[in-house]
Formats: structure tokens, C-alpha cells, sequence
């Protein structure tokens, strides 16, 4: 439940975000439409509601985000509370760069992560803003309700109540519109008339869905403006259609109605889910002003909507999907080092030179590479995100020109290391751009199967196989497990077994390991057992992550039918959990032994460390 939670928060502060920069093209858009008829500035709001509550979007090549170069919205990632070095991407490379550098990384063998805690602790902020807003709105409508439950049926859904001061649609289903006495019959025929537009135009649950969102999203300053000016925006087209259907002529008496009401205190309503009558001055003034638009006002005024609708509900096109196709392949240097002048776009091209452009502007008076790099961190990282492969091909296309020297080749050297990680064969860290390149043989990748398990114990055999499919890396590569098997036991048909197991997967490269991804991680894992005395997987239940780890662990070490307590094993598991040294021992072993079995002898253990040289400790 807790990660749930956390999940959705993080769906919802991205949404936030996007829409963020939606809401400001539409207040932009707003002052630019301020003569035109209000139809059109209430129709983009629809834009701003659906980047607030769609976390996806399809991509297109002229989306006013194209200053984020990217396909996907996820400007805080989901698992953000695990990054030793988290990075967020806000769409503004200064805001982005000082709200990373304040972000606390994540602290190894800690059971919950700084940012783990902040981002538990906001989402259980957000989640109990969201509930008293909606609590308030819902209690609101519950008391209005109970007030016009003495209303008077005058004809039809028109209700006369004595005790509102205000004229307002009510209900979701059947909205009735209600009425104070004391209207003249002039009066009275512009209000049900204005009611009568937003029923047909279904305003009234278009409001509710609006304040729904504005709860969702209600730590957003930009969403509480948009709410606003939405609503005016809204009352302010349903007066011109008033205009429209009953004629210019009744401006000045429609215009007194809304004063009088206004003078009268008659124009709040005390539910955010009614629909009551609002800025009296703005709303006088555009009646006053209103002039029926032409047939081509309206069809620019459309044309120029569905443009800036779809420039703001599409995403930009990445940059890397527009490359997919290229690949580096071929076993020699010489076939890996001349990328096809023709398969390189401009579009690439022009990423990794902006960003390197940036990077070279300052501090100029530093002749350490390293001092730029640190200076523009974002630009360096946003050519190895959307970069990819691809930026690979052009840094090593540019040092096969001859165009990588100085700072510049400085800096493309530090790129091609970084993109081509454990492949780089070269570890001298004292040569030159070009005296790396004319070294470098880019290491060709491995096939080697998961880890299989070569033991007689059947319980053994089971975990392994269940592990290493659990673990197993999607992108490739090879998993090796190492469980330590607390116990199992047998009750009604299943078998259950404790145990915590050192998951990691690697890929291999000529003779250089790389470390894929791993974990250590405590599980139950229940087996039916069928007539043939074979077992298949019923259930993984894995400890859970942060403040309910111990807990979790616990709520698991039971008996596989009747679900009895098993005293002590938690705590032994626990106990377990905080000297491993065991299992990270049985996992080396368990590594060396699969290499050998497949015949790869003289391989090494490719580490970095932060700002010290690459490592490669032997395996085999």
C-alpha cells in the first residue's frame, strides 16, 4: 500500500509538471484570444485537463514541449527514492541541475532510503489534501441539498427556494436549477436562460470534474489559477451564448440583471459542485463588448484551437527513436569505427553538438575538462540519456575525422568512454583523445545462459530455477543467484521455502564482465505439488521495501495451509539479513563455477569507482 501510494504521488507530481508548462501556453494563448469570443479560452482548458489527469500522450514532431527532448513526461522517475544519484529533468536545465544537486542519494544497506522518506512522507501530505478537499466539497454539497430540500416546483427542473440568496444548477443525473424569489420576470428569463445553456452544455458535471482534478493536484499554485479561470471563462461564453440567442439587444437589461444580483450579495454559492454566478465586473464588461463573431472569426478561432490543442496534448518524437535502426555491430575495430556517414541524422547530430557547444562555454579560464563537465551536467547527461548508441557512432565517427582535439576531443573522449562502459579496453588514463582512439578495440559481447543449478537437493533445485527466473535481466545478459534456504515446510499439497537470495546479472565482453543489476532480498515461495510429484510456483512473496520491511518478513513466515505462525524463523531471517557475507561469498563461487563450465578462462570483474579508476578484479 505504501508503494502504491508513493507510486501514484509521483504519477500525479509529474502530470503536475507537464501541465505546468500547459497552463502557462494557455495563459499565454488567453491574452492573446482576449477579443475573441470566450468559447475559445474555455475550450483549451480542456487541454490543461487533460495533461492533468492523462499521464500518457502520443508523440509528434511540432509539440510546443519539444524544448524537454523527450517522448515521455516522466520528469521525476518512479524509482527515484533508490538512485544513488538522482536525477529529475523539469524541463528547465537550471531549475532541473539545482533541484538535483539537492537531492540526497541513496545510502547502501539502509533499509529506507532520505528520499524514500521524503517522497513517503509528501505523498501522505498530498493524499490527505486531496481527502479534505473532497471531504469539504461533499459536505458542502450534502448541506445544500439538505437547504433546498423545502424548494418549491415551479415548472419542469425550476425550483424557487426562500432559502438561497443565489440562483445556481444542482445535481448530477437531473440537475435542477434553483431560484431565490423576488426576480423580475426579465430577470428571471436571462438566469434560466444562462442555467439552461449550461445544462445543455453539460457544464454542470464539467465543473465537478474540474474541482475533482483541482483536489488531485491542489499543491499546484498554477492549477488553482487555471480552476478560476476556467469557471470565468466559462460563465463568461455562456453569457455571450445568452447574447446570441436572445438577441444583442438585451445587453444593457442582461448587463443590470448581473449587477443587481451582484449588489444584492446574490451571486456566491457555498458548494464547489454547484454552479453559482461569478466575476460580476469582467463578466458586465464582456457582455457590453460582445460582438457576434463572423463566420471566418469563427473558423480561425477553430483553426487556431485544434493547433494549439494538439502542439499541447502530444509529446515531442525523441530523438533516439528517430535512430533506432542504427546499431553498432561487426567484430573488427575497423568495421565498429566507420558508422555510415548516411546513417547519421542531423537531428542527432545536432543534439550532441548543442549540448556540447553548452558544455565548452565556461568556466574558460579552467583548462581541466572535468571543470565543464561539472559546470553543465545537465547538457553532458541529456547526450548520454537521448544520445544512446547513437551518440556513440558520432563521437567515434568525430574522432575518425579528425575532429575531436583540444577541450572538445577532451570532452568526446569522456562521452565515448562513458557510452561504451565495460567495452572500452583501453584503462590508461594518461593518453591523449587521439592516442585512446587509436587504441581502442571495442570489446564484442558474449552469449552465456543463466546460471543453472548442478546439486542433487530437489528443494535447491526449485529455488534456483524459480530465482533465476525471477531475477533474470530483460535486457540481455546472464543471472547467477546465491540463496541462503533458511527452511521449508510441507502441509496440505504445497511447499514453502524461506530464503534469502544475492540476485545479480551480467553481461560479458570478450573476457570483462559487467554488473547488470542485483539485489539481496528475503522471500517466501510457495510450490503446489502435483500427483506426479512435480511442483509449480503458487506464490513470491517478497519483503517489502522501507518502514515495512521487518514487518513484512514477518507477515510471511507462516505455515503454507494453515497459515500458523512459524515462531522465531523472522528473526532469524532478520538476524541473517544483517551479516550476508555467506551468500555473497556463495554467489562468487556460484559465478566462477558457470564461467568455467563454459569454458571462459582469464575473466575479470570490470568496477568503477566514483572519481578513482576502473577496476577489474579477476574471476576465473
Amino acid at each position: 500500500m505504501e508503494q502504491f501510494l508513493q507510486d501514484v504521488f509521483l504519477a500525479v507530481l509529474n502530470m503536475s509538471i507537464t501541465a505546468g508548462y500547459a497552463i502557462l501556453f494557455v495563459l499565454l494563448a488567453r491574452l492573446l484570444l482576449r477579443k475573441a469570443s470566450k468559447i475559445f479560452s474555455y475550450c483549451l482548458w480542456g487541454v490543461v485537463l487533460f495533461r492533468l489527469i492523462s499521464p500518457v500522450s502520443f508523440s509528434f514532431a511540432w509539440s510546443f514541449f519539444g524544448f524537454m527532448k523527450k517522448d515521455t513526461m516522466e520528469h521525476i522517475p518512479a524509482g527515484i527514492g533508490m538512485m544513488a544519484q538522482p536525477q529529475v529533468d523539469l524541463g528547465v536545465g537550471y531549475v532541473s541541475q539545482v533541484v538535483t544537486s539537492s537531492l540526497p542519494g541513496a545510502t547502501p544497506m539502509a533499509s529506507a532510503n532520505p528520499l524514500q522518506i521524503i517522497i513517503f512522507v509528501a505523498s501522505l501530505v498530498w493524499v490527505l489534501g486531496f481527502i479534505s478537499l473532497l471531504a469539504y466539497s461533499l459536505i458542502s454539497y450534502g448541506l445544500l441539498k439538505r437547504k433546498v430540500s423545502q424548494a418549491i416546483l415551479l415548472r419542469d427542473n425550476i425550483w424557487e427556494c426562500h432559502s438561497i440568496r443565489s440562483p445556481f444548477v444542482l445535481g448530477f443525473l437531473k440537475p435542477m436549477i434553483y431560484l431565490p424569489p423576488g426576480f423580475s420576470e426579465g430577470e428571471k428569463s436571462y438566469i434560466l436562460k444562462h442555467e439552461e445553456i449550461h445544462i445543455r452544455r453539460y457544464d454542470y458535471l464539467i465543473k465537478p470534474l474540474a474541482y475533482f482534478v483541482l483536489c488531485l493536484h491542489w499543491f499546484n499554485p498554477l492549477v488553482w489559477l487555471s480552476f478560476i479561470l476556467m469557471t470565468k471563462d466559462m460563465e463568461m461564453s455562456c453569457d455571450e451564448q445568452v447574447l446570441k440567442e436572445m438577441g444583442q439587444g438585451i445587453k444593457q437589461d442582461y448587463s443590470r440583471s448581473l449587477l443587481a444580483l451582484a449588489l444584492s450579495h446574490r451571486m456566491m454559492v457555498g458548494s464547489p459542485l454547484a454552479f453559482g454566478e461569478s466575476s460580476v465586473k469582467s463578466r458586465i464588461k464582456n457582455v457590453l463588448n460582445y460582438k457576434r463573431p463572423t463566420f471566418w472569426g469563427i473558423l480561425a478561432g477553430a483553426a487556431g484551437i485544434l493547433i494549439l490543442s494538439l502542439g499541447l496534448i502530444s509529446n515531442p518524437e525523441n530523438s533516439q527513436s528517430a535512430m533506432a535502426n542504427l546499431t553498432i555491430t561487426g567484430s573488427s575495430q575497423e568495421s565498429q569505427k566507420e558508422p555510415s556517414p548516411g546513417a547519421q541524422t542531423q537531428k542527432i547530430a545536432q543534439l550532441i553538438e548543442d549540448n556540447l557547444q553548452t558544455i565548452m562555454s565556461s568556466p574558460g579560464q579552467s583548462s581541466n575538462p572535468d571543470d565543464y563537465i561539472k559546470a553543465h551536467d545537465m547538457a553532458y547527461e541529456s547526450i548520454l540519456k537521448y544520445g544512446g548508441e547513437n551518440a556513440l557512432l558520432y563521437v567515434l565517427a568525430q574522432f575518425e575525422a579528425g575532429n575531436a582535439e583540444g577541450l572538445r576531443g577532451q570532452i568526446l573522449m569522456r562521452l565515448g568512454k562513458e557510452l561504451l562502459g565495460v567495452r572500452n579496453n583501453v584503462s590508461d588514463e594518461t593518453l591523449s583523445p587521439q592516442e585512446w582512439y587509436s587504441r581502442l578495440q571495442i570489446r564484442r559481447e558474449v552469449s552465456l545462459p543463466d546460471f543453472a543449478y548442478q546439486g542433487n537437493d530437489s528443494v535447491a533445485q526449485l529455488v534456483y530455477q524459480t530465482e533465476v527466473q525471477k531475477h533474470k535481466g530483460r535486457q540481455g545478459g546472464f543471472c547467477v543467484v546465491a540463496p541462503h534456504i533458511f527452511t521449508s515446510y510441507r502441509e496440505d499439497g504445497k511447499l514453502k521455502v524461506f530464503v534469502t537470495t544475492f540476485a545479480q546479472s551480467y553481461r560479458l565482453y570478450d573476457n570483462v564482465l559487467s554488473e547488470e543489476g542485483g539485489g539481496i532480498i528475503p522471500a517466501a515461495i510457495t510450490y503446489r505439488e502435483g500427483p506426479a510429484g512435480n511442483y509449480t510456483l503458487e506464490s513470491y512473496e517478497q519483503a517489502k521495501d522501507g518502514a515495512y520491511f521487518a514487518s513484512s518478513i514477518r507477515e510471511y513466515c507462516v505455515m503454507p495451509g494453515s497459515g500458523k505462525k512459524i515462531e522465531g524463523l523472522a528473526e532469524e531471517i532478520l538476524s541473517h539479513y544483517g551479516d550476508y557475507s555467506d551468500i555473497i561469498k556463495l554467489q562468487r563461487e556460484n559465478l566462477t563455477e558457470h564461467l568455467q563450465r563454459h569454458n571462459r578462462s582469464r575473466v575479470f570483474l570490470h568496477q568503477s569507482h566514483y572519481q578513482k579508476p576502473t577496476e577489474l578484479i579477476p574471476i576465473t
